[in-house]
């Protein structure tokens, strides 16, 4: 059975919206606004993630961060890449400025929780929650997104502006530091207060700025692989499962033409060999692909974090453990992206072809010991080698 919380309580998003007409009418489609959705959620975090600790994550080797300089249409936007120092920090205006902090969700429990709140949605699909610091006039400009977002208020206060539908071919800034839109057309307007959410469908332009001082915004992005991508890894997959030693023949018969002509029975030949990938091995393939981008992991997992066992000593942890449960209980790290299909079981980008079954009970992190064949019970093993999963003793 699926653990999905939003099964288990009632979602505060959806105070005064239907979930069903949200996505109906919303998903994918045009912005909402939910108000007061997560204020008492939101006066928790604020206590653990102010100004002075996104400044201090942003002082971190292992932190991906930036500053964005800018306001207003006819100013210079401008960059600065993270890691930055205590003295940097220090300098900075009293205004018209932006920090920004990716991956919040791997240094705070509290923040990671805010996960939960979008159940309703594919978990394979988020990616990070991304923090944004501002005083006030402080904002990233006028730009668009290819994924969907939900934009939370933490702390004070911020006006959106929501634009036009983009795409490929919108015209962009001359700007190498920062991607912004030649031309905004304001098409709405919103204030939003600690506690609201701003929902913004992908390629929607958007262009917010803080209203007050100690301006926090957590941005909830939403994992969507490009059809560039999406097509990089399905030939990589295919190229793996093509013979190495299944060649090109020359035609029995293709003589009187130039030398240096290649025939249309040449090709002819060339499309015989290329049969030999079927519309069932493409499918395959592109199952494959498509959970394993979406489960690739953006950050990773320190050496230092993980258990210094052996083949050996997982083995004899999991047969302790059947020895006394019919459920082996697994630990599912913040870092680990999971998935699964009818092709298998999707951990941080790679695949492992195991049984539906087994691959949920992974997911839920409840593995039913007595369903679980030897081949799985190695998966299993593998994933408590490479720090994928741990158990719970």
């Amino acid at each position: 059975m699926s653990k999905n919380i939003s099964d288990q309580f009632a979602n505060p998003l959806f105070n005064n919206i239907q979930q069903n007409t949200f996505l109906k009418e919303y998903w994918q489609q045009k912005s909402y606004v939910f108000r007061d959705a997560l204020t008492e959620n939101v006066n928790d975090i604020v206590r653990v993630v102010d100004g002075n600790e996104l400044a201090g994550l942003a002082c971190e080797e292992e932190v991906e961060s930036r500053i964005i300089f800018g306001h207003g249409r006819t100013e210079e936007w401008r960059c600065e890449q993270g890691v930055f120092n205590e003295n940097r920090f220090a300098s900075l205006p009293d205004e018209n400025w932006t920090l920004l902090v990716q991956g919040l969700d791997q240094w705070f429990e509290e923040v990671r929780e805010l996960f939960h709140y979008f159940d309703f949605l594919p978990q394979w699909r988020l990616e990070d929650i991304m923090a944004s610091y501002a005083p006030k006039g402080g904002g990233v400009g006028p730009h668009f997104d290819y994924y969907d977002v939900f934009l939370i208020q933490v702390s004070g206060s911020r006006e959106w502006k929501l634009g036009q539908q983009c795409d490929e071919q919108s015209e962009l800034q001359n700007n190498d530091q920062v991607k912004l839109l030649q031309d905004f057309l304001t098409e709405e307007t919103h204030d939003l207060i600690a506690g609201d959410i701003l929902y913004v469908p992908a390629g929607k332009a958007h262009w917010g700025t803080a209203n007050t001082d100690d301006c926090i915004t957590f941005s909830v992005g939403f994992r969507a692989p490009s059809e560039k991508e999406l097509v990089t890894q399905l030939l990589e997959n295919i190229i793996e499962k093509c013979a190495d030693n299944l060649r090109y023949q020359d035609p029995v018969s293709d003589s009187g033409h130039h030398p240096a002509k290649m025939t249309d029975a040449a090709y002819k030949q060339v499309n015989q060999l290329l049969q030999q990938l079927t519309q069932e091995k493409l499918q395959q393939a592109a199952q494959q692909s498509f959970g394993e981008l979406v489960t690739e992991p953006r950050y990773f997992l320190s050496d230092d974090c993980m258990e210094e066992l052996s083949e050996q000593d997982f083995h004899f942890q999991v047969n302790q453990i059947t020895k006394k449960s019919s459920v082996i209980p697994i630990f599912i790290p913040v870092s680990t992206r999971l998935a699964f299909s009818a092709a298998g079981l999707f951990v941080n980008g790679e695949c492992y072809v195991v049984s539906e079954l087994f691959a949920e009970s992974v997911c839920d992190g409840e593995i039913a010991a007595e369903n679980m064949s030897e081949s799985e019970k190695l998966v299993l093993i593998t994933l408590l080698e490479l720090g994928d999963v741990s158990l719970l003793k």
